[in-house]
């Protein structure tokens, strides 16, 4: 979905404490489309917000484009309620 660069990448990298990590390709993907490369990815950003909330090191995860990704039918709906339930108390999730 956003694997490209964008102007907010540029300006958080002066943040301290701010770790980045894309998961979308740089080509755009299309809800009736046939995904398979795109949600492999998608479920790769899943796999790493589990181990990433396990570790319950991070304040914030910003899962941007995740919305996106579940009304192309590249990640279940269950799939993201199951990852904000299991997520640490202390960490927020922003999309």
């Amino acid at each position: 979905m956003k694997g490209q660069h964008y102007g907010e990448l540029t300006a958080i990298k002066y943040l301290p404490g701010v770790e980045i990590e894309q998961f979308g390709s740089e080509d755009f993907t299309k809800k009736d489309q046939d995904a398979g490369f795109h949600r492999a990815l998608a479920q790769k950003e899943i796999d790493r917000m589990k181990t990433v909330f396990k570790k319950n090191a991070h304040d914030i995860a910003i899962m941007d484009e995740i919305i996106v990704a579940v009304w192309s039918g590249l990640i279940s709906e269950e799939e993201i309620l199951a990852l904000i339930q299991d997520k640490p108390k202390s960490t927020t999730i922003d999309t």
